[in-house]
């Protein structure tokens, strides 16, 4: 579930998302990726496959990223690449990935349950959006 808040702050509105998205990624080529980026630009990458990169949504929907700061809790699995548990001040990118390096279909996938909140100070708190993220890349 998807908690969307629109935080005012001075004369301008600020409004932040993370929607609601799945990360699994079958691949068939060594290693097989998956992952998230919150971009400084405002968007939200999905990692290929192949490693590459792919645009899925915007988190950031008025203000600029530097006003906020993204949080994360690994709730099951875990990370090969973590920008860290925050709370991290938006205004650089920050990726959640993991790779299959194993053939052997789902029972040898790795997987990770990443929960995400995006706050307005460095405390985490207020929360302004918050959502839980399944990470996962299968080797075939």
């Amino acid at each position: 579930m998807s908690l969307i808040r629109t935080l005012h702050g001075g004369a301008t509105g600020e409004a932040v998302q993370i929607p609601d998205r799945v990360f699994i990624q079958v691949g068939y080529d060594k290693p097989c990726h998956a992952g998230v980026k919150f971009d400084a630009d405002g968007d939200i990458y999905s990692k290929q496959a192949n490693g590459g990169w792919s645009k899925v949504a915007t988190w950031l929907l008025v203000g600029g990223s530097g006003d906020f700061y993204l949080s994360r809790v690994i709730d099951s699995g875990s990370l090969d690449t973590d920008a860290g548990a925050g709370p991290l001040l938006m205004s650089t990118d920050r990726e959640y990935s993991l790779e299959d390096g194993i053939f052997g279909g789902l029972e040898d996938g790795e997987s990770a349950q990443v929960s995400f909140e995006i706050s307005t100070d460095v405390s985490g708190s207020p929360v302004a959006a918050a959502n839980s993220y399944n990470i996962a890349a299968v080797l075939l």
